[in-house]
């Protein structure tokens, strides 16, 4: 039996990725459905094999990733019917384990939050089960997951709130990190010397968070000193409600991925 995927854009093609680096699964044992002509060819070209349809994907696979657009999904519910256990893993923002477990009622679910840092193996996945998941279940799911990054196991009444922090962060953090490079490039610094100082200035910061052991508000009174450059920056920042700021673009995005899986 193969491992099925359903959708093969970025974030289907980054999760085999990891997967096949990380020698869980190979070439031969991968079955693939995609609607767009060109990424059937390409797929076929790198050695996988390509399904004639959804229905095929269910009766050979042993396992079956979601990786589609919400607004999909009922369009794919209405290619297949299967009612023998499988194994469901799904990526799809919004969509609750329950859809899946209503269509096909023998299946094991996770659903999973990644990010595009899956393309490097750095994605920060939040991941939750469906009650039929024994521990073997939720281990293999898991090493699937922890092959493109790390894994938090979350209640699904979370997952939600958590897109912002994961799934959808990585635009946030480059729209920050876009932001100070065009602020230095306007002050006269060159592109590529601003690009480096801030990328690596964030790579730094994230693993101090990481390995310090200390509380973000000591991390930043640690790098201000009483009347200095820091503190008059990070002043503009306080006086202009960046806290809320960041709250008000959480709340949208999670709001919009309820109204996904609403619709």
């Amino acid at each position: 039996m193969k491992f099925g995927i359903i959708g093969f854009g970025k974030m289907g093609s980054s999760i085999l990725s990891g997967m096949i680096d990380n020698k869980i699964i190979n070439k031969n044992e991968v079955l693939i459905y995609d609607t767009f002509a060109p990424t059937c060819e390409r797929v076929k070209e790198q050695g996988y094999l390509v399904a004639n349809s959804i229905q095929d994907v269910f009766n050979n696979s042993s396992c079956v990733l979601f990786s589609v657009k919400p607004q999909e999904l009922q369009n794919v519910f209405k290619e297949v019917e299967y009612d023998k256990e499988i194994k469901i893993l799904t990526i799809m923002a919004g969509v609750k384990i329950q859809t899946f477990a209503n269509k096909f009622t023998k299946s094991k679910i996770c659903r999973v939050m990644p990010n595009t840092c899956a393309m490097i193996g750095k994605s920060a996945s939040s991941v939750c089960f469906d009650n039929n998941c024994t521990e073997l279940d939720k281990q293999y799911f898991t090493k699937i997951v922890s092959s493109f990054g790390s894994v938090s196991i979350i209640d699904e009444s979370l997952m939600d709130e958590v897109i912002p922090l994961a799934g959808s962060f990585t635009a946030y953090a480059y729209y920050y990190i876009k932001s100070f490079v065009d602020s230095a490039i306007k002050r006269g610094v060159p592109e590529d010397i601003a690009k480096t100082l801030v990328v690596e200035s964030m790579i730094g910061s994230a693993e101090m968070v990481k390995v310090s052991g200390k509380d973000l508000q000591t991390l930043i009174n640690d790098v201000c000193s009483k009347g200095g450059t820091t503190l008059a920056g990070l002043k503009v920042l306080q006086d202009n409600n960046l806290e809320q700021i960041v709250h008000d673009c959480s709340v949208a995005c999670a709001e919009r991925s309820k109204e996904l899986g609403k619709n």
